[in-house]
C-alpha cells in the first residue's frame, strides 16, 4: 500500500478522442480507531476532477468505506478524451 497526502495530481495520457473508464482505491489509513490520527468521518475530505470535470466532490473515504483500514472502489463514469 502507499500513501498520498497533500495537493498532488496525475496525468495519464490517452489517445485524443478515445474512451475510457477508471476505478479509483481508496483506504483511510490514517484517520480511525487504530490508526494513528483521531477523528473519523469529516476528518478527510477531497475532489476528484477528470479533465476540469469534478466527479467526486467532498470525498470521504472513512465514511464511504465504513471505518479506518477499510478499502474501497470507486467506479469513475466514462469518458471521451480531448
Amino acid at each position: 500500500m502507499s500513501q498520498r497526502f497533500g495537493y498532488f495530481s496525475y496525468s495519464i495520457p490517452v489517445a485524443a478522442g478515445s474512451k475510457y473508464s477508471a476505478t479509483l482505491h481508496f483506504t483511510e489509513a490514517f484517520f480511525g480507531p487504530g490508526n494513528q490520527g483521531r477523528g473519523g468521518v469529516d476528518s478527510r475530505l477531497f475532489d476528484v476532477y477528470c479533465n476540469g470535470t469534478v466527479l467526486l466532490r467532498n470525498f470521504d473515504i472513512f465514511k464511504e468505506a465504513g471505518g479506518g483500514k477499510s478499502s474501497l472502489g470507486e467506479d469513475l463514469p466514462r469518458h471521451r478524451s480531448k
